[in-house]
């Protein structure tokens, strides 16, 4: 991933699963995909901004022997994260229904299939009085999110 891609934040939590953010988006990728088209938009526009949150989400992915950086022994990993989302024209919302499904691949573990995890959050997205310029993008974002692991008790 090249730096152009990654998005600065600045920010602190809140509290558990709580957390607001300043971010500042740089969007070289989208400004040169948009002059490939021949499409001159500035970052003030909607469908800009719209691109903007959809670099923000996760995509979903299956992986099958392996896992997405994981310690464990996995037989697959499937990460699903479907976003669902409303614009208007100085915000935005996006609702994540999250769920990452484990099987280990492990003959140690007498049950190899483990609780799903349940990661629903909402997020939104504020462009106020800083809309960005021709070349970047700026907006502020807000998000609540809760994971559960599918049992009762802590998790230690």
């Amino acid at each position: 991933m090249t730096r152009t891609s990654l998005v600065a934040l600045r920010g602190a939590a809140l509290g558990a699963g709580l957390a607001a953010c300043a971010a500042i988006a740089p969007a070289q990728r989208i400004a040169s995909a948009l002059a490939k088209r021949g499409d001159t938009s500035d970052f003030a526009t909607r469908a800009v901004r719209y691109r903007l949150v959809q670099e923000q989400l996760e995509t979903s992915y299956i992986t099958v022997l392996g896992g997405g950086g994981n310690i464990e022994k996995l037989f697959f990993e499937a990460d699903v994260a479907p976003h669902f989302s409303a614009g208007w024209s100085r915000w935005a919302l996006v609702v994540t229904s999250k769920i990452v499904l484990r099987m280990r691949n492990d003959s140690t573990h007498s049950a190899p299939i483990r609780t799903p995890s349940y990661m629903p959050r909402i997020a939104a997205y504020w462009w106020g009085p800083f809309r960005g310029g021709n070349d970047h993008g700026e907006f502020v974002s807000f998000t609540i999110s809760h994971h559960s692991n599918g049992q009762a008790g802590p998790f230690f």
